[in-house]
């Protein structure tokens, strides 16, 4: 990022691209999910490695490592509380 901070930069060009996007609905949208899904659904697993491929452990899943698992978590959390406290709810598998 750097390096291309210090080159020369067409203001115009660059004020002209940055227009066309902030005015274009669906690439924003889609930009936006796309830093979404980026930034909080990626994960390194563990098992990694020349010696270990493919041998990766249980919880290497992208819904086990990632900010998805917390948003099941919170559901787990405030669904034990509704089934707990407020009306008798269905068991289900998470």
């Amino acid at each position: 990022i750097s390096f291309f901070l210090a080159l020369k930069i067409n203001r115009n060009k660059l004020d002209k691209i940055f227009n066309n996007f902030s005015n274009n609905f669906l690439l924003k949208t889609f930009f936006s999910w796309f830093l979404f899904f980026y930034i909080f659904l990626w994960y390194i697993p563990v098992g990694g490695g020349y010696d270990s491929i493919g041998t990766f452990s249980e919880g290497d899943a992208i819904f086990k490592n990632t900010l998805m698992n917390e948003f099941i978590n919170l559901f787990k959390i405030v669904y034990n509380f509704i089934d707990y406290n407020i009306i008798s709810l269905p068991r289900i598998v998470v």
